[in-house]
């Protein structure tokens, strides 16, 4: 089955994964992580996975930073990574590779960064600090539903708008949809805190992939979707709140 090892690292604060199954690299990655955690102030979990199939099976997918092998004994870092995607899309990924070319497949699983063995620690240092402030810009956007079998976590930063069609609640994402039985009364009370609007009975919209407003229908990425007559005056009221919050929010940045 493998072995597992666990490195910790202070309390746990930020979980880490590293899927590696030579040992000189996983030692080498586990020091530049000491080493930038010591000089930063950072507390994190690591864990170690050998195989890919093992981090499949054990792990829950509730790290923040997973350092994946592009080539284990196993299953191709690709694989592993489409499957990670599958029940968190926030986590920060970061390719560990042998050869630069492969890290090109990356942008398939949304991969923060890629290392290029033997790491060196400036080039970790600075894929690292990317990953910790890609993960806590998106933590406070991510949100986390059942699944059969477990849990899914999905960012709201990456959640266009949602339908409901025969009791069925349709997530359509940036990258793919998701779909899942509900009601969309709940799902608009999970929502609210992200700014998402109701425009229908049917729909709730992100208003930050509105491109623009055609008469009773919303331009959303390279989608339309209905305005109804009667959530019309709301629907604006929000956009407008929406857009003037933005406003002030830039002024200030």
């Amino acid at each position: 089955m493998g072995k597992q090892t666990s490195d910790k690292i202070g309390d746990m604060k930020t979980n880490i994964a590293i899927v590696e199954d030579e040992d000189a690299a996983y030692q080498r990655l586990l020091q530049q992580i000491e080493r930038y955690c010591k000089e930063n102030a950072v507390e994190v979990d690591v864990r170690r996975y050998e195989r890919g199939n093992l981090f499949l099976e054990e792990s829950d997918f509730g790290f923040n930073v997973v350092f994946l092998d592009i080539e284990l004994p196993d299953l191709d870092g690709l694989s592993i990574a489409r499957r990670l995607r599958e029940s968190n899309k926030v986590c920060s990924l970061v390719f560990v590779t042998n050869l630069a070319k492969y890290a090109q497949y990356g942008y398939e699983v949304d991969a923060i960064s890629y290392l290029v063995k033997p790491v060196t620690y400036d080039s970790f240092a600075l894929v690292f600090r990317k990953a910790l402030n890609a993960y806590s810009q998106n933590e406070e956007y991510d949100f986390v539903f059942k699944i059969p079998g477990g849990l899914q976590k999905i960012s709201a930063k990456k959640l266009m708008y949602v339908e409901i069609l025969s009791h069925i609640i349709i997530y359509h994402l940036t990258d793919e949809t998701i779909e899942k039985t509900g009601t969309m009364s709940k799902v608009e009370k999970i929502l609210a805190p992200y700014g998402f609007l109701r425009c229908h009975n049917a729909y709730l919209v992100n208003p930050a992939f509105i491109r623009g407003i055609e008469q009773n229908e919303i331009l959303v990425g390279s989608e339309s979707i209905p305005l109804a007559r009667g959530k019309k005056k709301g629907f604006l009221e929000g956009l407008s709140h929406y857009y003037l919050h933005k406003a002030n929010k830039d002024e200030l940045l």
